[in-house]
């Protein structure tokens, strides 16, 4: 799921804010934002500075996706 953000990013189809709005604050390190500690975020597909372009489309060997939806607010609507 944040796979495809990454590339809409890319594609200039969102901007950063947005980006980092749908995926860092929905990863489970998203402290790391807020306290500047990047360490986890390293080999993070939502990483900006990780280029994932090759010559003949796009590789993410090796990189993690740390993002997961927030489900908080519907289970507390339904209990």
């Amino acid at each position: 799921m944040s796979l495809k953000e990454r590339l809409d990013f890319e594609e200039g189809k969102i901007t950063a804010s947005d980006f980092v709005m749908r995926t860092c604050c929905n990863c489970k390190y998203w402290n790391n934002l807020i306290t500047h500690k990047l360490d986890f975020c390293h080999k993070c597909i939502n990483n900006p500075r990780i280029p994932i372009k090759i010559k003949e489309g796009y590789s993410i060997e090796e990189l993690y996706d740390y993002y997961s939806p927030l489900t908080i607010y519907k289970e507390a609507l339904y209990t």
